[in-house]
């Protein structure tokens, strides 16, 4: 399965590649060449949903859980690093991650107040804020596609289902951005994508099966389907031969700035 996250401000973004279900590997894509640089792996999750990068796309924040040990928590890299260069423990996998209000003011979904743990800490130069804390994925992930274009028009109905998905979401939910929609059918599958989603184009084409779909600057359609992302009708680069490898990170990876 592979998502991505833009950066508002710069012509990069991150990948996450994720197979077997706990293992996930992070990718920086240049989108101008689109040039890929595979980066660390988590033996986890991540869940890339209550995730985001900075506008200039030099940090990430994430939200991971091995459940083992540390369990769960929240940090801040340098992509394609993952190596923390601040760290809240969270113990559970309510809230978590954060969103970027800008590059230097980090929004924690940690809850109302300060977290008392902390690993590492923030230069004079960042800002810490609180997002909130309920919620899994929404409502952190709606509120970042609200921000960067994309429009609810429609509720999804939850049921629940017997079959390949723990809910069913009938009629679907729906988000749209110039044209282009994300339909979400079903969360929950254990034993492969957690959500079902397909994009559409209006008047277009249909994309099934798609994790992830967004419009480019320059008006190119890119989308992830099957372990493999696109522009417009090319294959870029098909990352599911990719297998864990343990890798250091640089040491520009372990700096701020």
């Amino acid at each position: 399965m592979l998502f991505v996250i833009r950066a508002r401000r710069a012509r990069t973004a991150v990948i996450f590649r994720r197979g077997p279900s706990k293992q996930v590997a992070l990718v920086r894509w240049h989108l101008d060449g689109d040039r890929f640089e595979v980066g660390q792996w988590l033996k986890g999750r991540i869940y890339e949903r209550r995730c985001d990068l900075s506008p200039d796309g030099e940090r990430l924040i994430y939200f991971a859980a091995t459940w083992k040990g540390l369990q769960s928590w929240t940090a801040v890299s340098r992509p394609p690093s993952l190596t923390a260069l601040v760290l809240w423990p969270k113990g559970d996998a309510w809230g978590g991650g954060g969103l970027f209000a800008d590059d230097r003011t980090i929004q924690l979904n940690h809850g109302p107040r300060a977290p008392e743990r902390v690993e590492g800490g923030l230069p004079r130069r960042m800002r810490l804020q609180p997002f909130g804390g309920g919620g899994e994925d929404w409502p952190i992930y709606g509120m970042r596609l609200a921000r960067d274009g994309w429009t609810l028009v429609q509720e999804g109905g939850v049921h629940k289902a017997g079959g390949e998905y723990e809910w069913e979401l009938d009629p679907p939910l729906i988000y749209e951005k110039r044209g282009l929609r994300m339909i979400v059918r079903g969360i929950g599958n254990t034993n492969g994508p957690w959500y079902a989603i397909d994009h559409e184009v209006a008047g277009a084409r249909t994309l099934p099966k798609t994790s992830w779909a967004d419009w480019d600057d320059n008006g190119d359609l890119l989308w992830a389907q099957d372990g493999t992302l696109y522009r417009n009708e090319r294959a870029l680069v098909d990352l599911k031969p990719l297998t864990f490898a343990a890798r250091e990170s640089p040491p520009s990876a372990r700096r701020w700035f």
